[in-house]
């Protein structure tokens, strides 16, 4: 930003004729030699996924939260069969606590994503298509949809047709 700055005023200065052309020339010979050279390594920048825990956090030993009596390694396999985008919504919990909350918006036209693999005990899935309607959605509990480390895969679909109406029987002549 330093650097930008210093570099904006010197254009500014030579373009609005405050100094010469020598001036400047003169004023960038006495900045320091490394002055234009980027750092030898920038620090590795760590972003946190704010809706995420750790199941370490969970699963530890604080006497405050309930350990979770069963879980398992969940993946969910998320697959757009629909002609339509859909919005999809799927939350990974484990005792309670949202481990992993994520958003995805699936093109038409069998798009697939992986979502996990995460430790959990109930993953719900829900969506709703582009023109607004919400698509059915799922609960996926341990000892029930599953009881071991498990991949799933979810398919969004078009809904299906109404039934065709009866026809209207012509009338009979008289």
């Amino acid at each position: 930003m330093k650097r930008f700055a210093v570099t904006f005023v010197c254009s500014l200065v030579v373009a609005l004729g405050a100094c010469t052309e020598v001036e400047f020339l003169d004023f960038l010979a006495s900045l320091p030699p490394d002055f234009f050279t980027p750092p030898a390594s920038v620090p590795p920048l760590e972003v946190e996924d704010a809706q995420t825990v750790e199941p370490d956090d969970v699963v530890g030993e604080d006497p405050e939260r309930p350990t979770p009596l069963a879980a398992a390694s969940f993946l969910l396999r998320v697959i757009n069969n629909s002609s339509q985008t859909v919005d999809v919504t799927i939350r990974m919990i484990l005792g309670g606590l949202d481990i992993r909350t994520t958003f995805l918006r699936l093109e038409s036209g069998g798009t697939t994503v992986d979502v996990g693999p995460d430790l959990a005990d109930t993953v719900i899935v829900s969506g709703v298509r582009a023109d607004g309607t919400p698509t059915p959605g799922a609960t996926f509990e341990f000892g029930a949809q599953f009881t071991d480390d498990t991949t799933r895969d979810f398919f969004f679909s078009d809904p299906p047709s109404p039934p065709a109406p009866d026809p209207i029987p012509e009338p009979e002549p008289e």
